[in-house]
């Protein structure tokens, strides 16, 4: 679902014939929704919104009107002659607790761990003009039945043992697996206690060799073996924390279907 006009609660609204503008209660953030075309985009678009920022930092909150649990997504913005590239760090509310979450970039889309959300803000910084007019969009991709990335295909898994992490940057931690039955995938499961946990890399180890997994879930920390089921004998990970983060991973692992 597109939404073009997603104004902050609590926004005055001043009506023209062509463009609307909302000043906000955050800091030197001013929206302007024009009825432009819809953007071309081969996923989902969840979030639009045309924001002209003044000199240096501000913010920019907005309700969502459903809940979203698209993971990853992908902040563009429009180029255009009055747009020049600020610097937007992305958050998103937590529909349970209401908390907000700051993003991961991952090369060209931000992701996250929350289970769902339904609102979005951004605190940009603009440090080159008096003021300048940006479109901003949020996409994701809504997972269907059948798609290999859908979690009801992965379900619980089976558990294969685990490893203790010490906090820090750890790497090659490893899990031993029978390799008398093929696999598809595994699971990390990072207690929620353990907090703000970066997996840097994920494989198995098949015959001595490294294969790196790709994610198909970020929240569950789900991946899919590199070139489909093996029977490997390792599954390797490393992980970045705080160092006062310590807990035991367990890692499930899934059998062909």
């Amino acid at each position: 679902m597109i939404f073009k006009t997603l104004i902050a609660a609590g926004a005055a609204l001043v009506l023209s014939s062509s463009l609307s503008f909302a000043e906000t209660t955050t800091e030197k953030a001013e929206a302007i929704v024009s009825p432009a075309d819809e953007l071309e985009v081969l996923d989902t678009l969840i979030y639009s919104v045309r924001l002209r920022m003044a000199y240096g930092p501000s913010v920019w909150t907005a309700d969502l009107d459903r809940t979203f649990n698209m993971n990853p997504l992908k902040l563009r913005y429009v180029v255009e002659p009055s747009c020049r590239a600020p610097f937007v760090t992305m958050y998103l509310r937590d529909r349970v607790t209401g908390f907000w979450q700051k993003t991961r970039r991952d090369v060209d889309v931000d992701r996250h761990t929350l289970s769902s959300f339904d609102g979005i803000k951004f605190e940009i910084d603009q440090p080159y003009l008096v003021s300048q007019t940006c479109e901003f969009n949020v996409s994701g991709v809504e997972t269907g039945p059948g798609r290999p990335d859908d979690n009801d295909i992965w379900g619980a898994g089976v558990l294969a043992g685990g490893s203790e992490y010490t906090g820090g940057f750890v790497r090659n931690l490893e899990v031993a697996i029978s390799a008398e039955h093929r696999i598809r995938g595994f699971r990390l499961s990072i207690p929620e206690f353990c907090k703000d946990l970066e997996i840097l890399e994920a494989g198995t180890v098949t015959e001595g060799i490294f294969d790196p997994a790709t994610v198909v879930d970020a929240r569950k920390n789900i991946f899919k073996v590199a070139g489909g089921s093996v029977r490997s004998s390792v599954v390797r990970f490393s992980i970045n924390g705080p160092f006062d983060s310590r807990c035991f991973i367990p890692v499930y692992t899934y059998g062909e279907n």
